[in-house]
């Protein structure tokens, strides 16, 4: 046991080192891309990491400067027409990423975790796939010399297009595709080997030792070492700009909040482990906190990464905390080499790691098995690349509200009958040969909430399975987890309107609070009168069906 602990424990701070180097590369481009001085990335992957570590209960979950936030603050900057790198950027980002710790620490307070099951896998697929596909078209021209955009989809292409025929450097964009191909190729085939890091060594040396400058290569300008001193945000630098970043703020933390949270479901499901969702957000809140306090943009956790450490069987907090320990031995003695990485080498790594959280594969799972999903993936998608960020996500939130109700609205239902020499009741849709209904008896099974919506379809679909020869009607409500006043009343004009033509109407195998709601919506009557039943065959045998007889 403790010979187990101890190599787990060693893992943990392997793959915590590990976890660092990946993060070099990645969260200085995504700082840059959140229009931050690259090593904002940096200081962004010490404190939030290791109290995210501490306070989560799902240490094996990576916390930092990631996509999404990257790319809502860099949209937030070009609507309040910032510059990015400025004073008011700089000063401004913390501010944001302060106001999204509120709010996240508000969430927790309210308990906002049972809000995010509204949002579907395949809203946050299309959104994360959306944000991804930007940042990637956002970078582009840093491959061959240029200067990266912010926008939607057809000014980002228009800036490429642009920026080619201003001047396209053909060794720095061999560079860049070259960095892509080689780390995708080794993920491909080896996708346990830390290709990142390992990538911007090559880079260094090349920058070290050959004039690279003078061919049209840039490489990034000076990555000053040590941490900054811990501050609170000042409000009164950036005052005018705070009732136009309220909104932004607010969509960044529901951001951080859904993407995070259903990718640590996912991870435990995987592992299968127990989280405690209320607590994460906590998490959150906290991190956000700590990466205000050294200037830092909103963060949130990183799928790509967490994918890393998971492969590597990362366990405990040790691996959080020695990736936020690691980080900080490289700003106080590691920093000086970076300054030699060429940009589009950096700007290749990204866009790999970036193509790495691409979703699409989702997607044609969809297509295979849920038409509507996969309609919902891609509207998403479209909606951030032709809206942007913001719009993206408040398109997103709108449409799984819209699915959601659409659905409970219109839930399964099925006419039921018999397979011979087969215990139970079974569906007759596709299977009239197989499945015969029993003589002179309707049963009929509605899975959902029945209520205002829906009830309509309830008494509809019920009407059509009622023949001339019935005798019993018998709703399979095992089901039905709840029951509105309006359902209830429906409830009771079908038992008086089929009890006028002697036909017996049973709602049977319902949980006990659908009974307290018909009691409580003054239909007692349907109890009192033996309608309500606790299971179709009590039914069946109230009703003077013999069971020996079907």
């Amino acid at each position: 046991m403790i010979k187990e602990k101890l190599h787990d424990a060693l893992n943990d701070i392997f793959v915590g080192i590990i976890i660092a180097l990946i993060s070099i590369p990645i969260s200085m481009g995504y700082a840059s891309v959140a229009g931050l001085p690259v090593v904002y990335g940096l200081y962004g992957s010490v404190l939030p990491i290791i109290i995210f570590g501490l306070v989560s209960s799902s240490p094996g979950f990576v916390f930092g400067v990631d996509a999404a936030p990257a790319a809502l603050v860099a949209g937030m900057l070009v609507a309040l027409e910032i510059n990015s790198g400025s004073y008011e950027a700089v000063h401004i980002i913390p501010i944001v990423t302060f106001i999204v710790a509120i709010l996240l620490l508000i969430y927790y307070l309210l308990r906002a975790d049972r809000l995010m099951k509204f949002i579907s896998q395949a809203v946050m697929g299309g959104f994360v796939t959306g944000i991804g596909c930007t940042i990637i078209l956002m970078q582009v021209p840093k491959l061959f010399g240029g200067s990266a955009s912010t926008g939607e989809v057809i000014e980002l292409v228009q800036h490429i297009i642009h920026e080619v025929l201003e001047g396209f450097n053909i060794p720095s964009f061999i560079l860049g595709i070259v960095t892509i191909a080689v780390i995708l190729i080794v993920k491909h085939f080896r996708p346990r080997f830390p290709i990142q890091p390992v990538m911007m060594l090559p880079g260094i040396l090349l920058a070290y030792f050959t004039d690279i400058e003078s061919m049209g290569i840039a490489t990034l300008p000076a990555v000053r070492s040590g941490l900054p001193l811990p501050s609170i945000p000042d409000f009164k630098a950036v005052i005018h700009y705070m009732p136009d970043i309220i909104l932004p703020s607010v969509v960044i933390s529901v951001v951080i909040l859904s993407e995070t949270l259903l990718a640590t479901e996912n991870l435990a499901l995987k592992q299968d482990r127990e989280i405690s969702e209320r607590r994460e957000i906590l998490a959150y809140s906290l991190g956000n906190f700590s990466a205000a306090a050294f200037g830092v943009c909103p963060v949130n956790g990183s799928i790509s990464r967490t994918g890393i450490a998971a492969q590597f069987k990362a366990k405990g907090r040790l691996m959080p905390l020695s990736a936020g320990l690691f980080m900080l031995l490289i700003l106080l003695y590691g920093t000086g080499s970076i300054t030699y990485l060429p940009v589009p080498m950096l700007t290749g790594i990204v866009i790999a790691s970036l193509i790495g959280t691409l979703e699409f594969d989702l997607a044609k799972r969809y297509r295979k098995t849920d038409k509507t999903e996969y309609l919902v993936f891609y509207t998403a998608f479209a909606s951030v690349l032709l809206f942007g960020t913001i719009y993206g996500v408040v398109i997103g939130v709108l449409l799984s509200q819209i699915i959601f109700i659409s659905r409970q609205a219109k839930p399964s239902t099925a006419f039921l009958g018999k397979i011979e020499g087969v215990e139970g009741f079974h569906s007759m849709k596709g299977h009239p040969d197989l499945v015969k209904p029993i003589e002179e008896v309707v049963i009929y099974r509605f899975t959902g909430p029945l209520f205002y919506a829906n009830i309509d379809q309830f008494v509809a679909e019920l009407k059509t399975g009622v023949q001339s020869d019935t005798k019993v009607v018998i709703v399979d409500a095992s089901g039905i987890g709840s029951i509105d006043m309006s359902a209830s009343e429906r409830l009771m004009y079908i038992y008086h309107r089929l009890k006028r033509k002697d036909i017996a109407f049973y709602f049977a195998g319902h949980v006990r609070e659908v009974t307290e709601h018909i009691k409580g919506y003054g239909c007692g009557e349907l109890i009192s009168e033996g309608v309500v039943q606790y299971s179709v065959e009590d039914a069946l045998r109230t009703s003077g069906v013999l069971l020996s007889h079907i």
